[in-house]
């Protein structure tokens, strides 16, 4: 029986708290902006997880970049003690403004830090990594810079052979990809353009198990297909993403 692939998606406010009951779930949190030395943003932080922690039935949460208001290794410390009272499972990738050799917080030195202090992180030693459930893989690359920081991501070429190395790996799983730059501008913004999108794009749409890309950066809501693949973009924090896969 051929299998059927679905995202049902729900952007969902603060104020709202509803149940839903599929599958599989995932919530998606982008730029939250994170600063331990503004009470505002300790304060919305809080009251974020207190809002995720409402939901019911998600298999994990994934922060998709741009974290962090600067790059500075105490600020993500507190970010990741902050998110020890989420009661679900977290991942998080990467955006433009939390790395930066200059200020000693490098790529890997962010990473380094997710593998000692997050425990759905230990088992994750690279800055590039995949999550596999039942017959999805979450393929969550990164395409941030370090050395001068600016709002351009760019996927390089040995990042996106291994997403391709990824896909064949699992020709019989749905894969869904999970970022911080969207390959599809969502708005037009041509200063956040990825850098050599199209041959991103040309990448994946060679694989029909490619279902979906999950992206956040631009701070709007818009989900588009092309060729068969959904591009979804997120709102900043305190909005949310509830991705329902069956």
């Amino acid at each position: 029986m051929k299998k059927i692939f679905c995202l049902i998606i729900f952007l969902i406010f603060l104020t709202i708290n509803q149940g839903f009951s599929e599958e599989y779930r995932i919530i998606q949190v982008t730029d939250v902006l994170y600063n331990y030395t503004n009470s505002e943003s300790e304060t919305a932080l809080k009251n974020l997880i207190q809002n995720l922690n409402s939901q019911k039935n998600v298999d994990f949460i994934v922060f998709t970049g741009n974290n962090l208001s600067k790059a500075n290794q105490e600020n993500l410390k507190k970010f990741l003690k902050e998110l020890k009272q989420l009661k679900y499972p977290y991942y998080l990738t990467i955006g433009n403004k939390e790395v930066s050799k200059q200020k000693n917080l490098s790529k890997a030195e962010y990473f380094e830090i997710l593998h000692k202090k997050v425990k759905s992180h230990k088992k994750i030693e690279t800055q590039n990594y995949y999550i596999c459930k039942k017959d999805i893989v979450f393929i969550v690359p990164e395409g941030a810079k370090d050395v001068i920081s600016d709002s351009i991501g760019y996927y390089r070429p040995q990042t996106l052979d291994w997403i391709e190395n990824i896909i064949k790996k699992f020709p019989n799983h749905n894969v869904v990809i999970i970022q911080h730059y969207p390959i599809i501008p969502p708005i037009k913004k041509e200063f956040k353009y990825t850098y050599k999108a199209n041959e991103y794009l040309k990448l994946i749409e060679k694989y029909p198990n490619v279902k979906a890309v999950i992206s956040g950066d631009f701070n709007t809501n818009c989900e588009l297909e092309h060729n068969g693949i959904l591009h979804i973009s997120t709102q900043s924090a305190p909005h949310y993403r509830i991705i329902d896969v069956y």
